[in-house]
């Protein structure tokens, strides 16, 4: 398994996001087992966070793009995370489905999400 960390600065050099995925070989996850949606190899966005400065100013949807540029280097198909439930979710969904994922949990919409790297790259060009 190899993992990547990505940051976003602005002009002035002040880390405004971050990004951590790791590229598994595997599609176990600990919580909800075997994905059967999602085949191997995969992505799995651990963290992904920005400033609450610089949201919607396009940096999420960047280190988004360059996760899942750098999952296809690794032979990755797919890319999948779980959504943090810490504080509001709405916003967070809503970024999510704007960047191509959807529920891999059926009957909800706020847990799991995940998609092909190619619906990532396009929605969030």
């Amino acid at each position: 398994m190899a993992g990547a960390v990505a940051l976003a600065e602005d002009s002035h050099g002040q880390v405004v996001g971050i990004v951590h995925a790791r590229f598994n070989l595997e599609t176990y996850n600990n919580r909800f087992g075997e994905l059967e949606g999602l085949p191997r190899p995969q992505c799995m966005l651990d963290k992904i966070a920005v400033l609450p400065t610089a949201r919607r100013s396009g940096v999420g949807k960047l280190l988004m793009r360059e996760t899942a540029t750098e999952a296809q280097r690794y032979g990755c198909s797919h890319l999948a995370l779980m959504v943090d439930w810490s504080t509001e979710l709405r916003d967070r969904v809503e970024f999510f489905k704007a960047c191509g994922l959807r529920s891999l949990v059926s009957g909800r919409d706020d847990d799991l999400f995940g998609a092909d790297l190619e619906t990532v790259l396009r929605s969030t060009a």
